[in-house]
């Protein structure tokens, strides 16, 4: 070879290897410093904004990074490491769980990566951890707080130790997926109801459903626009097949899939679309969305441990469950408190049954049960109520007691009012304790035909159970006692209380909306106006998520396009 192409050659390798290592060097001092700036920032304790955003887990990020040195995680030369660009990805995709994309920043993120700008890619770096901590808490705790105890919600915070469930994935141990595993709450009615988002989402993404305009009812026989647009709404939701024709008659399948509407959403189900079941079928695709999204965050509101063996009581849907670890072993429907008689949203702990209970009748129903006995006298003793002086313990008949004794002013200040037990007696033959402030506990009935009724909500604040023997009976299995000797207890007519030798929890929930055991999901009524103000709390924080990104998007745009020019 000739000496001066064979040195050409050897020149040109030569700096070829020097700009590699001249950019080695770069991207070593671009990581040292970014090292640097780590531990400079996260050691001071007033500091703490990147780049115009609060940090929200500003402790735990510090945790996270003084374990590896300082060492970035995300960003390495000037771009996201694999990693990095994986767990945006996750970020962006975070509506799947309920949640929002831009309360984790993620196109700020990307923006500041790419304009390759020194102090911004640390600032990246620190605002990747912070928002996958705040991620993993919000899927544990929920992204807003819940309601207070005046707004109704008595049950204790949930707090989740998130730092020890994650560190294992920040120190390589656990993958992305088991750490939302452990911090989801375990129940499986949150686990379907994420699917029913998912499902619903797909819905508004093709361009939700038609609106009805009708004036009246639509009903078997109809034709027309309106039914078309009734048709196409159910099939829409999954309530009518896609190749019922024609489209514009409403036949016996039409008829049938309205009705599986009604059962849905806790309407009167006589397979006519009247005034509610249009109003329902209006109500857009976003909104039901809003409600699945609250419903889940209630979910994660609630206590981790509900218990092995526990009592579900939804309050909002009027329906129970006994729950062993993720098997239903009973459910059925209850009666809940009135609007005006709201049952409290707690957890406790049920300690022992009552055969064949008395009433104590409390005073805010005594005075209805005095106005109707002035209306109808002998109503009270016909319905076995008896007059029991404060002063001393005696059982007086109603009829004993003078008329003014009668006035609720002069009754409440000298006897309290009492049931006695039998098959007259309101609490049945049945109540289940669990001591609370609220004076509250689950009960049989004597109204059994409001188990029948869509609505259910007629009590005075206690849940009324449409089987209690069955209840009885699945509870004291596990104390031996069978059901010969349950059935013998509530035949002798005696009052007779039963201790479980383990309480179970109860929690009494409220959630407007879940799938059912058949994957059908169910909407409900708001019926105490619960849902309102969390769902504008979300709304609100999703809204100053989405303001403070998109202002950090502008202002790094126009500094992009100034370096452009």
């Amino acid at each position: 070879m000739n000496r001066s192409i064979y040195q050409s050659k050897v020149s040109r390798i030569a700096g070829v290897m020097l700009l590699l290592l001249a950019a080695s060097g770069t991207a070593t001092a671009m990581q040292t410093d970014i090292q640097e700036q780590l531990r400079v920032y996260l050691g001071s304790v007033t500091e703490n904004t990147v780049g115009g955003v609060s940090l929200r887990h500003k402790l735990e990020v510090k945790n996270v990074y003084q374990r590896r040195a300082n060492r970035p995680i995300w960003v390495r030369n000037g771009d996201f490491t694999t990693t990095g660009d994986a767990i945006l990805k996750k970020l962006a995709r975070t509506d799947s769980e309920g949640l929002s994309p831009e309360e984790y920043y993620v196109p700020v993120v990307r923006q500041w990566v790419a304009s390759g700008d020194p102090q911004r890619l640390w600032h990246a770096e620190l605002l990747i951890t912070d928002s996958l901590i705040a991620y993993f808490s919000d899927v544990a705790m929920g992204f807003t707080a819940p309601p207070s105890k005046k707004a109704g919600w008595h049950f204790p915070k949930n707090v989740v130790d998130v730092a020890e469930i994650a560190d294992p994935f920040f120190a390589g141990q656990k993958t992305f997926r088991q750490v939302l595993d452990e911090l989801r709450p375990a129940s499986g009615r949150y686990h379907s109801l994420l699917a029913a988002h998912a499902r619903y989402s797909a819905i508004r993404l093709a361009g939700g459903w038609p609106a009805i305009e009708v004036s009246g009812s639509l009903r078997s026989g109809d034709r027309g626009r309106s039914v078309m647009a009734l048709k196409q709404r159910l099939i829409v939701s999954g309530d009518l097949r896609p190749d019922n024709k024609p489209l514009d008659q409403f036949d016996d399948a039409t008829a049938a899939a309205v009705l599986a509407f009604q059962n849905r959403h806790g309407l009167t189900a006589d397979g006519i679309a009247g005034r509610d079941t249009i109003a329902q079928m209006n109500v857009s695709v976003d909104d039901k969305l809003a409600q699945i999204e609250l419903n889940l965050e209630r979910w994660r509101w609630l206590p981790r441990n509900l218990g092995e063996r526990h009592i579900l009581v939804n309050v909002a849907g009027s329906e129970l469950e006994l729950k062993e670890g993720a098997e239903t072993l009973l459910e059925m429907r209850t009666v809940v408190g009135k609007p005006e008689h709201r049952t409290p949203l707690f957890s406790d702990k049920m300690e022992y049954l009552v055969f064949n209970p008395a009433w104590h009748v409390p005073a805010s129903i005594t005075r209805k049960l005095l106005k109707r006995e002035r209306r109808q006298p002998g109503y009270l003793d016909r319905n076995d109520f008896q007059a029991i002086p404060h002063a001393k313990y005696a059982r007086l008949p109603i009829r004993s007691l003078a008329n003014h004794e009668l006035e609720h002013s002069s009754f409440l200040s000298t006897y309290r009012l009492r049931q006695a037990p039998g098959k007259k007696n309101a609490l049945g033959r049945l109540k289940f304790m669990f001591p609370n402030k609220f004076s509250v506990y689950l009960h049989d009935t004597t109204d059994r035909h409001l188990f029948a009724k869509s609505q259910r909500a007629h009590s005075h604040g206690c849940v009324r159970v449409e089987q209690p023997q069955e209840l009885a009976r699945a509870l004291l299995l596990a104390d031996g006692l069978g059901n010969s000797e349950i059935d013998r207890l509530i035949d002798s007519g005696k009052t007779r209380k039963m201790a479980l030798s383990s309480p179970v929890p109860v929690h009494l929930t409220y959630q407007t909306t879940w799938v059912d055991q058949f994957g059908q999901v169910q909407f409900r009524p708001d019926i105490y106006r619960h849902d309102k103000a969390p769902i504008k709390s979300m709304d609100n924080a999703r809204t100053i998520h989405a303001a403070v990104s998109n202002s950090l998007l502008n202002s790094t745009a126009i500094k992009l396009a100034s370096n452009d020019q």
